[in-house]
């Protein structure tokens, strides 16, 4: 099992996956089909997104991404 996400911990391949779909607009339901994964799984990505980086929002997370990536 793996361990609780913690804040400033750096995202997994498959997390940076979703974020990306995240920042192109895609909702859980498409990302996990384009994945190749359950929604389920999509949202749990997406909710240790918003620990890690400490966003509130996928709006909050989307603005943090794009900060932190194209700084």
């Amino acid at each position: 099992m793996n361990r609780p996400a913690s804040y400033g911990d750096p995202p997994t391949p498959r997390e940076t996956q979703v974020a990306i779909c995240l920042l192109f607009g895609r909702c859980a339901k498409r990302t996990a089909r384009e994945l190749g994964m359950d929604l389920k799984t999509v949202l749990t990505h997406r909710s240790r997104l918003y620990i890690k980086f400490g966003a509130h929002s996928a709006v909050e997370l989307a603005d943090i991404l794009l900060n932190e990536w194209y700084e």
